[in-house]
């Protein structure tokens, strides 16, 4: 099809002056180097452009290979965006979900059910570190009292009682 001007083109689709020139404004459809429309490449465009809350308002779905697709009946050929760039569409939907992934964080972060990991992680090295040094003072804690003693059995229930005073004073941490 040929070039044509944007008030052409908005009669040949059936839309105003005005929406034709928004649609420019917005970027959805771009004009060629001459200053004027190429329908094709136009309703391609428009198709991997536009607005992807218009299926909220009752425009007829389309497979999604459909959308990306469009074949000029005149000449036979296929026009589909190229996959490297996402459509203005998929763009919108992708930052409406994050935007939406982002407000549920904050709400559990109100509630209480999300934690910062920085604060997770402090938490559990001081609880290590804590574990740490209690079984390193062991020996030296129990050696003097082992040494005074004679019997096996003696020895054991030392040793036993502070291993359990370590751990029930990391139980409390």
């Amino acid at each position: 099809m040929p070039d044509v001007t944007v008030p052409q083109w908005a009669a040949q689709i059936g839309i105003s002056k005005q929406a034709a020139y928004k649609r420019l404004k917005s970027g959805k459809v771009k004009l060629n180097s001459r200053g004027l429309i190429d329908t094709e490449s136009a309703a391609a465009q428009w198709e991997a452009n536009k607005d992807a809350w218009q299926w909220q308002r009752g425009a007829p779905k389309q497979s999604a290979r459909a959308s990306h697709e469009l074949r000029s009946v005149e000449s036979g050929r296929t026009y589909a965006p190229p996959e490297d760039r996402a459509s203005f569409s998929e763009a919108q939907r992708a930052r409406e979900w994050l935007r939406v992934k982002r407000e549920k964080l904050a709400v559990e972060v109100i509630e209480g059910k999300l934690v910062d990991v920085a604060e997770v992680e402090a938490a559990w090295s001081g609880m290590i570190l804590t574990a740490r040094n209690r079984l390193l003072l062991l020996p030296d804690k129990v050696a003097p009292r082992i040494a005074a003693v004679s019997d096996v059995q003696e020895c054991r229930a030392i040793v036993d009682y502070e291993i359990r005073e370590a751990l029930t004073a990391l139980s409390e941490h």
